[in-house]
């Protein structure tokens, strides 16, 4: 089904906002997106990024998981919200999360490999 033109250029210009490191714009845009289309590709992912970078833990973990409910095949969320665990403690989900990387494999396999190794030294495993 093709999104709908406003969602589409919401979407590029908060990813543009995203990659040029204004998330305060990309996260306006992004909720823009989801008010026109609230199952537009990728738009949970950068929010849950956003989220990270922002030090909110648990709405990074929340548009992760359903960025991955969305494309459960990509790699990218499940290494992210991986950081994110980690960087909460929680390293039993993050080990679940960098075996999934690892089995879907892709370019962030080796990196997924190293984290695994580090998630494993702090469950004494």
């Amino acid at each position: 089904m093709p999104h709908p033109k406003e969602a589409q250029q919401a979407f590029d210009t908060g990813l543009a906002a995203f990659w040029s490191g204004d998330f305060e714009t990309a996260n306006e845009q992004f909720h823009h997106v989801l008010h026109h289309d609230p199952t537009f590709p990728d738009v949970y992912y950068y929010m849950g990024i956003i989220c990270h970078k922002q030090g909110l833990p648990r709405g990074a973990i929340n548009y992760l998981t359903t960025a991955i409910r969305q494309k459960p095949d990509q790699p990218d969320a499940y290494f992210s919200r991986a950081i994110v665990y980690c960087d909460r403690g929680e390293y039993e989900a993050a080990l679940a999360d960098l075996q999934q990387v690892i089995a879907l494999g892709g370019d962030l396999e080796e990196e997924a490999r190293a984290r695994l190794e580090e998630v494993r030294a702090h469950l004494g495993i």
